[in-house]
């Protein structure tokens, strides 16, 4: 089987998901990055606001997926984990636009915002680790396994899932 016959291809949708996504990040990244004084500074934002945007985009993905495109086998561990992995900045976007544009200043605490962010990323750090030790460590080595064509959307869900520290790390980054 090909991998354009799982209906794992990119389409329309999908891009208006990133789209959504990437509006989810800026609201993170508006107070995050107060000022750029040099080159790094700008590289620094585009990571944060490039790794924001993909991880945010899981939960719209999986939507527009689910209830819209319905490719078949959807959903798969990686489509269900990306959407996961979306939803506390998701949630910390919501509680950060209900704030008035005079309180938003950079390094200023937030206990909202910031317990949302961090409540989130740790339930969903919970229940990520033991899925994908359950599913990649916890298995019969004898047992053979037969490789299968995915969708990209599945895969990246599970990079962005192994990649759970890093957004634990964007996480303290973007709470100041």
């Amino acid at each position: 089987m090909d991998r354009s016959d799982v209906g794992g291809g990119f389409g329309v949708l999908d891009g208006v998901a990133l789209v959504t996504g990437a509006a989810v990040a800026s609201v993170h990244i508006r107070s995050a990055v107060p000022q750029f004084d040099g080159p790094l500074d700008w590289v620094w934002a585009w990571y944060l606001f490039a790794w924001l945007s993909l991880t945010s985009a899981g939960p719209y993905l999986f939507l527009v997926r689910r209830f819209f495109t319905k490719p078949s086998g959807y959903p798969r561990l990686g489509d269900r984990l990306w959407g996961l992995a979306g939803l506390p900045w998701l949630l910390a976007a919501m509680v950060r636009t209900f704030e008035p544009s005079s309180q938003l200043v950079a390094g200023r605490f937030d206990p909202a915002y910031v317990g949302c962010l961090a409540i989130g990323l740790a339930v969903v750090a919970m229940v990520t680790v033991p899925v994908l030790a359950a599913r990649f460590l916890l298995v019969d080595p004898q047992k053979p396994t037969k490789p299968e064509a995915s969708p990209w959307t599945h895969r990246f869900g599970l990079i962005l899932a192994v990649a759970w520290p890093i957004q634990c790390g964007v996480g303290l980054v973007v709470m100041g």
